[in-house]
């Protein structure tokens, strides 16, 4: 028997495969196989048993093969897109009474607590948009994000991870990657994440990017990302 270990990086929300794939290759250089999750910009907008079918067979596939062995994934979460992609992906994998653990976690510029302030936090940085198209395509976005679980009757997505990331999951060891100056997900409410982390007794790294801008703390600093992802890695993974 032996342990198949796959990082599942899950892309922010709109992103394209390109900026995403760093990711991996990132890992992929650190010797671990690799799953991409993009997030469409509509993820935030319907079900989380709707998002990402085909991922859950690609996941468990090892396992068909090799029945008797054991599958360790890692999620690596970029934003509240990623953070989405991953609770949709495990919420399938447990329907589906998938043999996995989870022996950490990665996120990058996230999480926030709540779809509501999350919208109003970044609505501001819609102005910084280059073309009139991309404002208004984003600030539509950002209604239908905050309106969504009101119309639809259904959970806060956010509220969601919070409760299965922090709470559910306080045993899984966590890497916080984050920037002060990040104007799409407020510093604060992942300052409270990881505080409520070390409360509940779970293993947290910190590591702050000073100058850098929302998801894109490993372009501003590549060496010192890996590094850290690295070291938490040995730290945490047996």
């Amino acid at each position: 028997m032996t342990t198949k270990r796959v990082v599942v990086v899950c892309g922010w929300l709109g992103a394209k495969a390109r900026p995403v794939a760093k990711y991996a290759e990132l890992y992929q250089q650190l010797g671990y196989d690799t799953v991409v999750l993009l997030s469409g910009g509509a993820d935030l907008l319907q079900p989380a048993r709707f998002l990402h079918r085909k991922a859950v067979a690609t996941l468990l596939a090892p396992l068909k093969q090799s029945p008797a062995d054991t599958l360790e994934l890692i999620p690596h979460m970029l934003s509240n897109g990623g953070c989405r992609s991953w609770y949709a992906v495990e919420r399938s994998l447990r329907d589906a009474d998938g043999r996995y653990t989870v022996p950490a976690m990665v996120f990058d510029s996230a999480p926030s607590t709540n779809v509501r302030d999350a919208a109003d936090y970044a609505w501001p940085a819609t102005d910084e948009l280059p073309t009139l198209r991309m404002r208004f395509l984003t600030r539509l976005m950002l209604i239908g994000m905050k309106w969504y679980p009101t119309l639809s009757r259904s959970n806060d997505a956010f509220e969601e991870h919070w409760q299965r990331y922090l709470v559910d999951q306080a045993h899984v060891p966590k890497l916080f990657l984050f920037s002060p100056q990040d104007n799409i997900v407020s510093p604060a409410n992942i300052r409270a994440a990881i505080a409520r982390a070390k409360d509940a007794g779970t293993r947290v790294v910190v590591e702050e990017f000073a100058l850098a801008k929302h998801v894109s703390l490993y372009t501003h600093a590549p060496e010192q990302y890996a590094s850290v992802v690295t070291s938490f890695f040995k730290q945490v993974l047996a």
